[in-house]
């Protein structure tokens, strides 16, 4: 006798399968009844009638479509809260800086491990989370929580978390070039650009890569002094970078290593502005003391008591200042770079043309002609994506058009068949849009999603080939036009929902499952299966359409 347990899962397979095909019984019933009131009295009225809808579908899809991202950003376990600290600040003294920031992580239970982090110019502390927290929502809630502390701890410039993409770069970022001769005018462009961009809705956070108030000294050598003691500007600056730092001498060449050799200066050890001055400077041209016998007039009196020798406070100007620590360049011209980062659910096309529109665009009417704005970063690489990939949608449309051509020798039962194409973009525009509409649910429209549409080229067209080649098939059996083109649409209703269905539910666990890594190809999976589907429901009454109206204009081709 069978096993109770096999005899149950026989029986949910027969209501399953009983279930399904009452679906397809009344589907078929439905779309037959519709070819034939298509092929009834004012029949042309009716078929372009029915021909209106899918094509008000896809204005109203595209009206609806989700702006552009450039690519999924993925549920990697790791946030870095990023800090910069004021210039000068040693990293001893960062990492007690930080104390803080780091006792309030300890308390978060979600929290596995954390850890600081020392760069050339920003500090942060890394932060991992435990399995069962490392999730979407999870990570999105603990950055969202640093973020609300990021304004506690005072010592820094700014603190703001960020989480690591799979990608190198997945456009939740992209960035504002301004170029320009002068610092001060960039820096103040800067601080405007900063204040407008960061008010739009969607930024998480605008920053600058330059680093300004960094503690300097200026030498400002005294010509006339110079000149009386036999001295030169840029032997000055020479001794002094040697005093600091050392002065690069030569490039020394052991084998595949190479190593520089720099001149410093012995004995001399300057770690204060006041030590600087004191630096000793010795000419020739400065007149020793004289000697005991000797007499000197007034007028060849030494500078110095030392003879020989001055300070650097005697011929140069020693000043205490600050200045930016670090000059950046594009194309050899001074610039700055604002990075724009992007919240979690804010489409990177949108922000990138309002920042343009409202607030680059204005401002560039208003610069002097030396001084240029330009957008950089994922903006540029994400118009270049979408023009790649509309070329590659375009070529491959044609490629498979070209084909049908060469089978069918027609240039017309090709078009007819290639107007599936555009019901399965409207079936996967609309699935992205009611995607959208689920509470909690972000499928952006990123270029992972948009290879599914160039996918959808080449699927959806089996359907309307099936249809076409079979009217074709029984006309020339002898019957009728409006005959062959029901009674195909008949014969092929079931192959068509039998391998379409397949396909779709096949497709159905890419689209709708949670797990590792199903944010990369979730998109990808709901414009496959709602572009398929709907396709699926169109083509049984477009296609059998558009060849009766080549019948009535009369522009049947002889195959």
């Amino acid at each position: 006798p069978p096993h109770p347990s096999t005899s149950s899962l026989e029986r949910s397979i027969m209501q399953t399968s009983l279930v399904f095909r009452r679906l397809q019984s009344k589907l078929e019933r439905f779309l037959l009844a519709t070819v034939g009131w298509a092929l009834g009295p004012r029949r042309i009225r009716r078929r372009l009638a029915l021909l209106l809808i899918p094509i008000a579908l896809l204005i109203s899809s595209i009206t609806l479509l989700p702006p552009a991202d450039y690519l999924p950003q993925g549920n990697l376990n790791f946030v870095l809260w990023l800090t910069e600290t004021f210039p000068g600040t040693s990293v001893p003294e960062a990492i007690e800086l930080s104390a803080p920031a780091r006792a309030f992580l300890k308390q978060q239970p979600e929290i596995a491990n954390t850890f600081f982090a020392h760069f050339p110019q920003f500090h942060g502390i890394g932060i991992s989370l435990k399995p069962e927290s490392a999730t979407g929502s999870g990570l999105a809630a603990m950055e969202q929580r640093l973020m609300g502390q990021s304004f506690s701890y005072p010592g820094y410039k700014f603190m703001f978390p960020i989480r690591f993409p799979i990608f190198n770069d997945t456009g939740k970022s992209f960035e504002v070039q301004i170029i320009g001769p002068d610092l001060n005018q960039l820096n103040q462009l800067e601080q405007q650009l900063i204040q407008q961009i960061s008010a739009l809705p969607g930024v998480a956070n605008a920053r600058s890569n330059s680093i300004n108030g960094a503690p300097q000294l200026q030498v400002i050598p005294d010509r006339t002094r110079l000149a009386e003691v036999g001295l030169s500007e840029s032997e000055v600056g020479a001794i002094v970078e040697a005093a600091l730092g050392g002065r690069f001498a030569s490039e020394f060449v052991d084998g595949k290593e190479e190593l520089d050799i720099t001149v410093q200066l012995q004995n001399v050890f300057v770690k204060t502005p006041e030590q600087l001055r004191q630096l000793s400077l010795y000419s020739s041209e400065i007149p020793r003391p004289a000697s005991a016998g000797g007499s000197m007039t007034a007028s060849a009196t030494a500078p110095v008591s030392n003879g020989g020798q001055v300070q650097l406070a005697d011929v140069a100007t020693v000043r205490e200042t600050t200045g930016p620590g670090v000059i950046n360049h594009v194309d050899l011209e001074r610039s700055t770079t604002l990075t724009v980062s992007l919240a979690p659910d804010a489409p990177l096309g949108q922000l990138v043309n309002q920042t343009e529109t409202q607030i680059l665009d204005p401002l560039r009417r208003k610069l002097p002609p030396e001084f240029r704005v330009e957008l950089a970063g994922s903006a540029d690489r994400l118009a270049e994506t979408v023009t790649q990939l509309a070329s590659a949608f375009i070529f491959s449309v044609l490629i498979t058009y070209l084909l049908l051509v060469a089978l069918y020798r027609s240039f017309l039962y090709p078009l007819v068949i290639m107007a599936t194409v555009p019901m399965g973009l409207t079936g996967a525009l609309l699935s992205l849009v009611v995607a959208n509409w689920i509470p909690g649910v972000i499928v952006p429209l990123d270029m992972i999603t948009g290879l599914g549409f160039l996918i959808l080229t080449g699927v959806v067209v089996n359907n309307a080939i099936l249809i076409v080649e079979r009217v074709l098939q029984l006309q020339e059996e002898g019957q009728k036009y409006d005959e062959a083109i029901y009674n195909a649409t008949r014969d092929r209703l079931r192959p068509i929902f039998m391998s379409a269905g397949t396909s779709v539910l096949g497709m159905i666990p890419l689209a709708i499952f949670p797990g590792q890594g199903s944010e990369l190809y979730q998109g990808l999976g709901i414009a496959l299966t709602g572009g398929l589907a709907f396709s699926t429901i169109l083509t049984p009454t477009v296609v059998p359409a558009l060849m009766a109206l080549l019948h009535d204009f009369d522009f049947r081709p002889q195959k």
